[in-house]
């Protein structure tokens, strides 16, 4: 028995994966059904609402239709203090539905990781047949080390999905923070019960929500965000926007989109009772109506009203109702508080007010709005003031001229969101003492019946979709008892030390060899199978699964997560295509990848030479020269027996040093003149007049830049020099002195004490680690911007601050202190400081990290420093 039991095994475990078989059959006539379906080409309807699954009106000779399961999920819902449009277009869609006829059941799923505050948020008013959901305890297990805020949220959300999803028939869901990766992954792999299919409607992801900020966040986690939130869309069954500019600019950042797409607008309450004509009201006071953030245009609101003419309007008063947020990296109602203290009209502050009474508060008699945000999608407020008849005035952008006629409310439509603009027409406004109201177009007003109308349609497919779904599998069974593995496994040597063309030869050797293994699995010596006989049946089919499907998700090639010697699991992810284990100290460079036999040999341009060394990031480089992308599998499908890299090459935020590359290899990834043309002639990315990051060198003075220690028992600074080490086998450079601290390490900023006072610390017992910025030309306007992150290592904490010292006078300004408190299980603490500062040659700014009395391993992490120029600011 003992020598049968594998095979038996192996028996039971091909048998399990008939329903993985029956699905790959019919994604193979899906692909042919949805060609024809689609090849007429052009923009899918509504009314031709095609599948992943090729079932499309008229497709099949009769629609039985059914009652629908809804299922809504959104991590922004009413009850969160911060609550914002996404939660207002859910909550009221699922009113709609839990209404409708077409329609058996709404769940609205609250996703967040605070469980309490979501079951506080049940409270909030809701239609009364809406099941309002939140996460459990067990979703989030196992633990997940998170690369971004919500990677341990984005696996909880599978776990109830999995766990829910016959309560479901369709799933809607939102884009925004890359949340629902893991799910649309699942879903696009055919993972979801038969039937099942996933819609997803774009809020506004995180890099377009920054399009008011001169130079936009491009750190590692908002690039893991901006990853995961055009997956999202990316692997979508339907893609339904609220505006068709949403649709559009998504288009325009090229963002692979789902072949079926529709325009359908928010639910807009009362919108079929609104007024259909303009009238003229009289005004005398303003409202500022929104998140109080930069995004929304508050500082230009207060900028134009500052300059209103009091002796002109003696009842003028002003009101800023709206969600906390903040400004300048303090709280938006304390900021408001200093800027307007000295304001002669009324001023009301107004924040965190439940809906109800904000719009009572903006309904008052003689109220215009101004609505001043630089970058929208589909604003609710201009909904709200339109039905509810109150004069407004706003900015042309986003999806407003899809709300308003523009030939009809040119009077209120601001053409340029710039500051004058705005200024003009508060002025011109409060001289004529009165303001239209607006009419919405109906297309907006009509948003409740075209949402009904979808899921009417939507009824008429399910039973369609689930008997699609399942017919094939006794087909595919049969094949399956016969088919033989195709996936051939290349174990990679240890320590990344396996050369690109050896690697290329050795897989590609003939086309032969290519066609007899037809699936690729690279595999890292450090990384075993967690089964050794269902992991590679699953592997097979995924990749049967993937290709299939690659002509619409060009996802070429799968990365798997990996349970850490810790007991947690981990997952790698664009850009950086790496596996933490979350303490910045262990990580490992190389992943296991899944890839087509013929996509590797035809995109991994060993030839070229340019990267001598296989590196996972390297084949994603490569494949993403050629449009195709790498993506995560959400599940653990691998042990990591051990980690490859250690120390600061290590740090979330960060990019390892190793990956330097030269000018000529850079130059020779350029792909295309038009795209070099824009950049570098045309509309130059702004670069601020110093910058830590851009002017990094190992030379002292560097652009102003030096790196310096202090001994804090008597001040005296001193140069650090530029040193190497070598670190198991890694040859480390960085800024420091004979001792192991102070340093500055891949932008890590270690100082120094020692509780026994022995003298350790470059020759002292105690240090402080100074990065210094001399300046070496006249900015007496300048902005500093400050980005820092400490993480807990030790746990003992440090003080960290800024101070600028004037050349002539030699006085001193502190601009900056803060004190961390760390304790081990503290999570990173991440501060972003904006400062108005005048700077004059050789003026000095010092960035001081102070160490604790019994400090030894804790550091400072400078995402940036930089100086602007007030004219590269506008």
């Amino acid at each position: 028995m003992g020598s049968d039991a594998p095979a038996k095994r192996m028996q039971q475990l091909r048998s399990s994966t008939l329903f993985w078989q029956a699905v790959l059959a019919g994604l193979i006539v899906s692909a042919c059904l949805l060609n024809i379906a689609l090849r007429s080409g052009g923009r899918p309807s509504q009314d031709s609402l095609g599948d992943r699954q090729g079932v499309a009106t008229g497709q099949h000779s009769f629609v039985r239709r059914t009652k629908v399961q809804v299922c809504i999920l959104s991590a922004d819902f009413w009850g969160l203090d911060a609550a914002g449009g996404t939660a207002t277009a859910y909550h009221l869609l699922a009113e709609v539905l839990a209404a409708h006829s077409s329609v058996s059941s709404v769940t609205f799923l609250g996703v967040s990781k605070h469980l309490l505050q979501c079951q506080l948020a049940s409270n909030t008013t809701i239609h009364g047949s809406v099941k309002f959901t939140c996460l459990q305890k067990r979703h989030f297990l196992p633990q997940v080390v998170e690369t971004y805020p919500y990677e341990q949220l984005s696996y909880a959300v599978l776990a109830w999905v999995r766990e829910h999803e016959h309560q479901c028939d369709i799933i809607h869901a939102h884009e925004w923070g890359g949340v629902f990766d893991p799910l649309a992954t699942w879903a696009a792999h055919h993972q979801l019960r038969p039937g099942l299919r996933l819609a997803v409607e774009p809020h506004g992801g995180h890099q377009w929500s920054t399009q008011g900020m001169r130079q936009r966040p491009m750190d590692m986690v908002s690039l893991r965000i901006d990853h995961h939130e055009r997956m999202v869309l990316q692997l979508a069954d339907y893609v339904l926007s609220p505006t068709a500019y949403m649709l559009a600019s998504l288009r325009q950042r090229g963002w692979r989109l789902p072949p079926v797409q529709a325009v359908l607008p928010n639910v807009i309450p009362a919108a079929a009772i609104a007024a259909n004509e303009r009238v003229a009201k009289e005004i005398w006071r303003v409202a500022f109506f929104g998140r109080l953030e930069e995004r929304k245009g508050i500082k230009m609101f207060v900028e134009a009203v500052s300059k209103v003419n009091i002796t002109a309007h003696p009842n003028f008063e002003v009101f800023f109702v709206g969600a906390e947020s903040q400004i300048d990296m303090i709280p938006s109602s304390k900021w408001l508080k200093k800027r307007t203290k000295a304001w002669p009209f009324p001023t009301h502050i107004m924040v965190n007010r439940p809906r109800i009474q904000a719009l009572e508060v903006i309904s008052q008699k003689g109220m215009l709005l101004v609505l001043c945000s630089t970058v929208d999608n589909m604003p609710f407020v201009v909904a709200e003031a339109a039905v509810m008849s109150i004069p407004f005035i706003v900015f042309d952008v986003g999806g407003v001229p899809e709300m308003l006629d523009p030939d009809l409310h040119a009077d209120m439509l601001m053409a340029e969101p710039f500051q004058q603009s705005l200024t003009d027409t508060v002025q011109r406004a409060l001289a004529r003492g009165q303001w239209n109201t607006a009419v919405l177009t109906e297309a907006i007003a009509t948003g409740k019946e075209q949402w009904e109308n979808w899921h009417v349609d939507y009824s008429g497919r399910v039973t369609a979709f689930q008997q699609w779904d399942k017919q094939v599998r006794p087909v595919v069974a049969r094949a399956a008892q016969s088919a033989k593995s195709k996936l051939l496994v290349v174990r990679l040597p240890a320590g990344g030390s396996q050369k690109s063309l050896e690697l290329k030869r050795a897989v590609c050797r003939s086309s032969q060899a290519a066609q007899q293994h037809k699936h690729l699995l690279l595999l890292p010596a450090e990384y075993e199978y967690r089964d050794p006989i269902e992991t590679p049946l699953r592997l097979e089919m995924l990749a049967e699964m993937a290709w299939t499907r690659f002509k619409h998700t060009m996802v070429g090639a799968l990365t798997f997560g990996a349970v850490l010697p810790s007991g947690k699991q981990a997952y790698p992810s664009s850009p950086t295509w790496m596996l933490y284990d979350g303490t910045n100290a262990k990580c490992m460079e190389n992943l296991p990848v899944l890839i087509s036999t013929q996509t590797f040999c035809n995109e991994f341009l060993a030839e070229a030479q340019d990267f001598r060394n296989y590196q996972s990031w390297v084949l994603a480089t490569m494949l993403g020269q050629a449009g195709i992308n790498m993506h995560t599998w959400p599940e653990a499908l691998f042990n990591l027996t051990s980690y490859g890299t250690l120390g600061a090459s290590c740090r979330l935020i960060a990019v390892p040093s190793s990956r330097a590359i030269s000018a000529s290899v850079a130059a020779n990834l350029y792909k295309d003149a038009q795209e070099m043309m824009r950049n570098l002639h045309v509309a130059p990315w702004p670069r601020p007049v110093a910058s830590l990051r851009h002017d990094f060198f190992r030379e002292q003075g560097h652009r102003g830049w030096q790196y310096l220690y202090k001994t804090l028992a008597d001040g005296s600074i001193t140069p650090m020099a530029w040193r190497t080490q070598n670190e198991s086998g890694v040859q480390t450079q960085y800024w420091g002195c004979s001792t192991a601290y102070p340093n500055m390490k891949d932008f890590l900023v270690h100082p120094c004490a020692h509780v026994t006072g022995s003298v350790e610390c470059c020759g002292a017992a105690k240090t402080g680690a100074i990065i210094r910025y001399k300046s070496y030309i006249a900015n007496p306007h300048a902005k500093l911007i400050l980005e820092y992150e400490v993480s807990p290592v030790c746990g003992d904490g440090l003080d960290f601050t800024v101070m600028l010292t004037g050349a002539e006078t030699g006085d001193s300004i502190l601009l900056f202190r803060q004190g961390h408190e760390l304790t081990l299980d503290a999570p990173p603490d991440r501060q972003r400081i904006q400062r108005d500062i005048n700077l004059r040659p050789d003026d000095t700014l010092d960035f001081v990290t102070h160490p604790r009395g019994s400090h030894d391993c804790d550091g400072v992490f400078i995402v940036d420093i930089q100086i602007w120029a007030k004219e590269q600011m506008m």
